[in-house]
């Protein structure tokens, strides 16, 4: 009769062993992936943060001054506007930044009567971006001068191939003695729009700090955990350089080149009008620390000097300007 024999105590010994070897590997390899993973996932979530950001920070920068009156003022800088907190900057622009401004065309008539609290039906030259749900006011605006007309009512906006606006002038003061002309601007009342940072936690901001937009009173965080917010401004022909359409750079020392803030002592300028570009510069962290991430980093925004401990928060500095195009002084 054969004998049926099993495994021996020690070769189950040894597949135990090479069991183990075998799941420390795969175990490692999973820790690798899972860390990779949420590297990734950090960095991606700083990349959205950064989109959304650039989005409207370029759009509101491209339309500082659109749409005011002459001798309006129409950007405000911050330095350093949290102080001791952090030294993020800040500004503070108006601008027409909505959908509803279009311009009077040439036509048949080159003229249109203001007649306070008289309605005047103005053909223009598309009534896209005007709402339908009437009243609400806009700006009358000569555009070869700049100067303020008069405010208005919209009372009616008609579409097709002979778009109209039917206004009610001066429902604030009573009309000046003038009237709209051909290539005169219809626009709605300019916002007054900031940004800083939030050094607090908020219910939009859980994170801090938060870059912060403040439109006509409605505030947005448009990124969390932004640790350094710089902006320098650009203006052709101050400090002794010529306006000459280039904007020079030392930034070595205040009032040494056509950059404002882009170094220690520099002074905002009283004329307004040479300015072509406003840079800015961010300072990101991810929301989440990484535990097997420890590090310490310094560096140089424009005219602040920051620096963070040893942590495991992964940074990033992205750094773009935008050309000012509306400016009207």
């Amino acid at each position: 009769m054969r004998r049926n024999a099993g495994f021996t105590l020690v070769e189950l010994m040894v597949v135990m062993v090479i069991a183990g070897f075998l799941l420390v590997g795969v175990y490692s390899m999973m820790m690798r992936q899972q860390r990779s993973y949420q590297t990734q996932d950090q960095v991606v979530e700083a990349q959205q943060n950064l989109r959304s950001t650039f989005i409207l920070l370029r759009y509101d920068l491209r339309m500082i001054g659109h749409g005011l009156a002459e001798g309006t003022v129409p950007i405000s800088a911050h330095p350093n506007n949290q102080g001791t907190a952090n030294g993020t900057d800040g500004f503070t622009v108006l601008a027409n930044v909505g959908a509803a401004s279009v311009a009077v065309p040439n036509g048949g008539i080159s003229s249109y009567a203001l007649t306070t609290g008289v309605p005047v039906t103005i053909p223009v030259a598309s009534v896209e971006g005007f709402s339908l749900s009437t009243p609400y006011m806009v700006n009358l605006l000569d555009l070869s001068t700049g100067f303020l007309i008069a405010n208005a009512n919209v009372t009616a906006v008609t579409a097709g191939a002979t778009p109209t606006i039917t206004v009610v002038p001066c429902p604030v003061v009573a009309c000046p003695p003038t009237m709209v002309e051909a290539g005169s601007y219809i626009g709605e009342v300019p916002q007054t729009i900031s940004y800083q940072v939030n050094m607090n936690t908020t219910a939009d901001c859980q994170h801090p700090p938060c870059l912060e937009r403040n439109a006509g009173g409605v505030v947005s965080v448009l990124a969390e955990a932004v640790e350094d917010f710089q902006v320098a401004y650009g203006f052709d022909g101050i400090n002794g350089f010529p306006a000459d359409g280039t904007l020079s750079e030392n930034g070595v020392a205040g009032d040494d080149d056509e950059w404002v803030f882009n170094a220690p002592g520099d002074t905002w300028p009283v004329d307004l009008s040479g300015l072509r570009t406003v840079r800015i510069s961010l300072l990101l962290r991810t929301t989440v620390e990484d535990p097997n991430f420890q590090g310490d980093t310094t560096g140089i925004l424009e005219d602040h000097t920051w620096a963070t401990g040893a942590n495991g928060y992964r940074r990033r500095v992205v750094q773009f300007s935008e050309n000012v195009r509306n400016l009207s002084l």
